[in-house]
Protein backbone atom coordinates (compact mmCIF):
# COMPACT_ATOMS: atom_id res chain seq x y z
CA UNK A 1 0.00 0.00 0.00
CA UNK A 2 2.78 2.37 1.00
CA UNK A 3 4.22 1.78 -2.98
CA UNK A 4 0.88 2.49 -3.94
CA UNK A 5 0.17 6.03 -2.29
CA UNK A 6 3.40 6.83 -3.07
CA UNK A 7 3.21 5.84 -7.21
CA UNK A 8 0.25 8.10 -6.64
CA UNK A 9 1.65 10.67 -5.35
CA UNK A 10 3.76 11.19 -8.34
CA UNK A 11 1.37 11.60 -10.73
CA UNK A 12 -0.32 15.01 -11.56
CA UNK A 13 -3.85 14.41 -10.04
CA UNK A 14 -6.16 17.02 -8.57
CA UNK A 15 -6.35 14.39 -5.86
CA UNK A 16 -7.47 11.25 -5.30
CA UNK A 17 -8.64 8.57 -2.21
CA UNK A 18 -7.77 5.28 -1.48
CA UNK A 19 -10.30 2.30 -0.40
CA UNK A 20 -9.14 -0.73 0.74
CA UNK A 21 -11.69 -3.90 1.03
CA UNK A 22 -11.05 -6.54 3.68
CA UNK A 23 -13.39 -8.89 2.68
CA UNK A 24 -13.81 -10.94 5.71
CA UNK A 25 -10.07 -11.88 6.45
CA UNK A 26 -9.45 -13.84 9.71
CA UNK A 27 -5.94 -12.34 9.91
CA UNK A 28 -4.64 -8.99 11.08
CA UNK A 29 -5.46 -6.84 7.71
CA UNK A 30 -8.09 -5.21 8.89
CA UNK A 31 -6.76 -3.95 11.88
CA UNK A 32 -3.46 -3.18 9.75
CA UNK A 33 -5.79 -0.93 6.98
CA UNK A 34 -7.37 1.22 9.66
CA UNK A 35 -3.77 2.25 11.61
CA UNK A 36 -3.14 3.10 7.67
CA UNK A 37 -6.53 4.66 7.20
CA UNK A 38 -5.90 6.85 10.97
CA UNK A 39 -2.41 7.94 9.72
CA UNK A 40 -3.65 9.22 6.10
CA UNK A 41 -7.26 10.85 5.48
CA UNK A 42 -6.87 9.65 2.40
CA UNK A 43 -7.61 6.33 2.43
CA UNK A 44 -10.71 4.41 3.78
CA UNK A 45 -11.02 0.87 4.67
CA UNK A 46 -14.52 -0.93 3.99
CA UNK A 47 -14.63 -3.76 5.56
CA UNK A 48 -17.07 -7.26 5.07
CA UNK A 49 -18.31 -9.29 8.21
CA UNK A 50 -17.46 -12.57 6.13
CA UNK A 51 -15.75 -13.48 3.24
CA UNK A 52 -18.04 -12.28 -0.01
CA UNK A 53 -15.98 -13.47 -3.09
CA UNK A 54 -14.27 -11.37 -6.00
CA UNK A 55 -16.88 -9.61 -7.21
CA UNK A 56 -18.80 -8.42 -3.61
CA UNK A 57 -15.52 -6.95 -2.60
CA UNK A 58 -15.16 -4.71 -6.09
CA UNK A 59 -18.51 -3.66 -5.73
CA UNK A 60 -18.10 -2.20 -2.07
CA UNK A 61 -14.76 -0.70 -3.44
CA UNK A 62 -16.55 0.63 -6.24
CA UNK A 63 -19.64 1.92 -4.06
CA UNK A 64 -17.22 3.87 -2.00
CA UNK A 65 -15.70 5.96 -4.89
CA UNK A 66 -16.82 9.62 -5.49
CA UNK A 67 -14.42 11.06 -7.71
CA UNK A 68 -14.87 11.10 -11.74
CA UNK A 69 -12.51 8.30 -12.48
CA UNK A 70 -11.86 4.63 -10.78
CA UNK A 71 -8.77 2.41 -10.83
CA UNK A 72 -8.83 -0.76 -9.10
CA UNK A 73 -6.46 -3.39 -8.37
CA UNK A 74 -5.69 -6.45 -6.08
CA UNK A 75 -3.62 -5.87 -3.43
CA UNK A 76 -1.72 -9.34 -3.49
CA UNK A 77 1.60 -7.42 -4.70
CA UNK A 78 1.60 -9.07 -8.43
CA UNK A 79 0.63 -5.59 -10.20
CA UNK A 80 2.49 -2.19 -9.76
CA UNK A 81 0.05 1.06 -9.56
CA UNK A 82 2.75 2.99 -11.09
CA UNK A 83 2.36 1.27 -14.43
CA UNK A 84 -0.99 3.11 -14.32
CA UNK A 85 0.68 5.59 -16.13
CA UNK A 86 0.96 4.23 -19.11
CA UNK A 87 -3.48 3.98 -19.14
CA UNK A 88 -3.85 7.43 -18.21
CA UNK A 89 -3.00 9.11 -21.56
CA UNK A 90 -5.39 6.60 -23.29
CA UNK A 91 -8.79 8.27 -20.55
CA UNK A 92 -9.16 11.29 -22.47
CA UNK A 93 -10.39 9.65 -25.67
CA UNK A 94 -11.63 6.15 -23.82
CA UNK A 95 -14.22 5.94 -21.48
CA UNK A 96 -12.32 2.92 -19.73
CA UNK A 97 -8.84 1.66 -20.39
CA UNK A 98 -7.73 -1.95 -19.44
CA UNK A 99 -4.50 -3.76 -18.66
CA UNK A 100 -3.98 -7.23 -19.96
CA UNK A 101 -0.97 -9.53 -18.45
CA UNK A 102 1.75 -9.45 -21.11
CA UNK A 103 3.36 -12.52 -19.40
CA UNK A 104 1.79 -13.82 -16.39
CA UNK A 105 3.44 -15.22 -13.10
CA UNK A 106 1.76 -17.87 -11.93
CA UNK A 107 2.16 -21.44 -11.94
CA UNK A 108 1.95 -23.86 -15.07
CA UNK A 109 -1.84 -24.94 -14.03
CA UNK A 110 -3.41 -21.85 -13.11
CA UNK A 111 -1.86 -20.55 -16.47
CA UNK A 112 -3.59 -23.19 -18.36
CA UNK A 113 -6.96 -22.76 -16.40
CA UNK A 114 -7.13 -19.45 -16.89
CA UNK A 115 -6.11 -19.44 -20.70
CA UNK A 116 -9.33 -22.14 -20.85
CA UNK A 117 -11.65 -19.55 -18.89
CA UNK A 118 -10.32 -16.49 -21.08
CA UNK A 119 -11.93 -18.08 -24.18
CA UNK A 120 -14.44 -19.58 -22.78
CA UNK A 121 -15.43 -16.53 -21.87
CA UNK A 122 -14.52 -14.55 -24.79
CA UNK A 123 -15.74 -17.28 -27.07
CA UNK A 124 -19.47 -17.22 -25.04
CA UNK A 125 -19.95 -13.40 -24.70
CA UNK A 126 -18.53 -12.56 -28.15
CA UNK A 127 -16.57 -10.00 -26.08
CA UNK A 128 -13.57 -9.40 -28.09
CA UNK A 129 -10.26 -8.66 -25.11
CA UNK A 130 -7.56 -10.60 -24.19
CA UNK A 131 -7.49 -10.79 -20.73
CA UNK A 132 -10.94 -10.64 -19.69
CA UNK A 133 -9.86 -10.76 -15.28
CA UNK A 134 -6.43 -8.73 -15.53
CA UNK A 135 -7.43 -6.41 -12.44
CA UNK A 136 -5.73 -3.80 -13.55
CA UNK A 137 -8.80 -1.03 -14.84
CA UNK A 138 -9.61 2.00 -15.15
CA UNK A 139 -12.68 3.70 -16.19
CA UNK A 140 -14.74 6.72 -15.67
CA UNK A 141 -17.30 6.54 -12.77
CA UNK A 142 -20.05 6.88 -14.90
CA UNK A 143 -19.34 3.61 -16.13
CA UNK A 144 -20.15 2.07 -13.14
CA UNK A 145 -23.18 3.88 -11.83
CA UNK A 146 -25.04 2.68 -15.67
CA UNK A 147 -23.51 -1.20 -15.76
CA UNK A 148 -25.61 -3.38 -13.14
CA UNK A 149 -23.60 -6.38 -12.49
CA UNK A 150 -25.01 -9.18 -10.68
CA UNK A 151 -22.34 -11.61 -10.65
CA UNK A 152 -20.54 -11.56 -7.29
CA UNK A 153 -17.61 -13.67 -7.86
CA UNK A 154 -15.51 -14.86 -10.53
CA UNK A 155 -17.27 -13.81 -13.17
CA UNK A 156 -17.74 -10.02 -12.23
CA UNK A 157 -14.73 -8.75 -14.70
CA UNK A 158 -16.77 -10.59 -17.52
CA UNK A 159 -20.09 -9.12 -17.18
CA UNK A 160 -18.91 -5.58 -16.49
CA UNK A 161 -16.90 -5.62 -19.64
CA UNK A 162 -19.74 -7.14 -21.69
CA UNK A 163 -22.30 -4.75 -20.10
CA UNK A 164 -20.12 -1.69 -20.84
CA UNK A 165 -19.56 -2.31 -24.59
CA UNK A 166 -23.31 -3.02 -24.86
CA UNK A 167 -24.02 0.94 -23.57
CA UNK A 168 -21.21 1.78 -26.21
CA UNK A 169 -18.65 2.67 -23.68
CA UNK A 170 -15.37 3.12 -25.51
CA UNK A 171 -12.64 1.02 -24.03
CA UNK A 172 -8.99 0.47 -24.72
CA UNK A 173 -6.35 -2.24 -23.68
CA UNK A 174 -3.19 -1.46 -22.49
CA UNK A 175 -0.34 -3.98 -21.41
CA UNK A 176 0.82 -4.51 -17.82
CA UNK A 177 3.34 -6.34 -16.03
CA UNK A 178 2.15 -9.32 -13.99
CA UNK A 179 4.62 -10.09 -10.85
CA UNK A 180 4.61 -13.20 -8.36
CA UNK A 181 1.86 -12.77 -5.51
CA UNK A 182 3.86 -11.37 -2.43
CA UNK A 183 0.67 -11.89 -0.17
CA UNK A 184 -2.13 -14.33 0.15
CA UNK A 185 -2.82 -16.90 -1.80
CA UNK A 186 -5.36 -17.40 -4.98
CA UNK A 187 -8.85 -18.35 -3.58
CA UNK A 188 -10.09 -19.95 -6.28
CA UNK A 189 -6.73 -22.04 -6.92
CA UNK A 190 -8.02 -25.49 -6.59
CA UNK A 191 -9.84 -27.60 -9.39
CA UNK A 192 -13.38 -28.50 -9.06
CA UNK A 193 -15.54 -25.31 -9.18
CA UNK A 194 -17.70 -26.13 -12.55
CA UNK A 195 -18.78 -23.60 -15.03
CA UNK A 196 -21.88 -23.85 -17.17
CA UNK A 197 -22.92 -22.26 -19.87
CA UNK A 198 -26.07 -22.01 -21.60
CA UNK A 199 -26.30 -20.24 -24.83
CA UNK A 200 -29.89 -19.45 -26.96
CA UNK A 201 -29.77 -18.27 -30.58
CA UNK A 202 -33.05 -15.87 -30.36
CA UNK A 203 -33.46 -15.54 -34.12
CA UNK A 204 -35.78 -18.00 -34.21
CA UNK A 205 -37.30 -17.98 -30.80
CA UNK A 206 -40.51 -16.47 -29.82
CA UNK A 207 -39.29 -13.58 -27.77
CA UNK A 208 -37.04 -10.65 -28.37
CA UNK A 209 -34.14 -8.82 -25.95
CA UNK A 210 -36.52 -6.47 -24.77
CA UNK A 211 -38.62 -9.07 -23.78
CA UNK A 212 -35.79 -11.12 -22.11
CA UNK A 213 -34.73 -7.60 -20.40
CA UNK A 214 -38.41 -7.52 -18.94
CA UNK A 215 -38.61 -10.68 -17.69
CA UNK A 216 -35.39 -11.79 -16.27
CA UNK A 217 -35.38 -9.33 -13.32
CA UNK A 218 -37.98 -10.75 -11.52
CA UNK A 219 -36.02 -14.26 -11.82
CA UNK A 220 -33.27 -15.09 -8.83
CA UNK A 221 -29.91 -14.21 -9.92
CA UNK A 222 -27.63 -16.95 -8.74
CA UNK A 223 -25.52 -16.76 -12.11
CA UNK A 224 -24.96 -13.90 -14.87
CA UNK A 225 -27.63 -13.56 -17.41
CA UNK A 226 -25.86 -12.10 -20.50
CA UNK A 227 -26.87 -11.32 -23.89
CA UNK A 228 -25.32 -9.85 -26.96
CA UNK A 229 -27.48 -7.58 -29.28
CA UNK A 230 -25.37 -7.86 -32.53
CA UNK A 231 -25.88 -11.61 -32.56
CA UNK A 232 -28.91 -11.67 -31.30
CA UNK A 233 -27.65 -14.55 -28.27
CA UNK A 234 -28.54 -14.53 -25.49
CA UNK A 235 -26.74 -16.89 -22.17
CA UNK A 236 -26.47 -17.97 -18.62
CA UNK A 237 -23.23 -18.68 -17.30
CA UNK A 238 -23.51 -20.39 -13.84
CA UNK A 239 -21.34 -21.81 -11.63
CA UNK A 240 -21.83 -24.63 -9.00
CA UNK A 241 -22.73 -28.55 -8.88
CA UNK A 242 -26.31 -28.20 -10.08
CA UNK A 243 -27.80 -25.16 -12.72
CA UNK A 244 -30.41 -22.61 -11.15
CA UNK A 245 -34.24 -24.03 -11.15
CA UNK A 246 -35.41 -21.12 -13.06
CA UNK A 247 -34.59 -22.20 -16.48
CA UNK A 248 -37.34 -24.04 -16.78
CA UNK A 249 -38.84 -20.51 -16.59
CA UNK A 250 -36.48 -19.61 -19.26
CA UNK A 251 -36.99 -22.51 -21.49
CA UNK A 252 -40.34 -21.26 -21.45
CA UNK A 253 -39.41 -18.08 -22.17
CA UNK A 254 -37.53 -18.64 -24.96
CA UNK A 255 -39.37 -21.01 -26.66
CA UNK A 256 -36.52 -23.96 -26.71
CA UNK A 257 -33.62 -25.76 -25.49
CA UNK A 258 -30.41 -23.41 -25.66
CA UNK A 259 -28.36 -24.05 -28.86
CA UNK A 260 -24.90 -24.46 -26.83
CA UNK A 261 -24.30 -27.01 -23.60
CA UNK A 262 -20.93 -26.73 -22.19
CA UNK A 263 -19.18 -27.89 -19.44
CA UNK A 264 -15.75 -26.88 -17.84
CA UNK A 265 -13.85 -27.41 -14.65
CA UNK A 266 -12.10 -24.47 -14.10
CA UNK A 267 -9.55 -23.34 -11.60
CA UNK A 268 -10.00 -19.20 -10.93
Amino acid sequence: MRDAIAALENFDLARFRVTIVDDGSDDDTGAIAERMAAADPRITVVHHARNGGYGAAIKSGLAAADLDWVFYTDGDGQFDVAELASLLPWSADHDAVIGYRVRRSDHALRKVNQMLWSRLVRWTLRIDVRDVDCAFKLFRRRVWEQVTVHARGATFSAEFLVKARRLGFRVRERPVSHFPRTAGSPTGARLGVIARVLLWSLFDSKTTIDELRTQLPDLPAPSSWVWNEASERFGLLAFGDTLPTELAAVRDLIGHEPDVYEEFDVLI
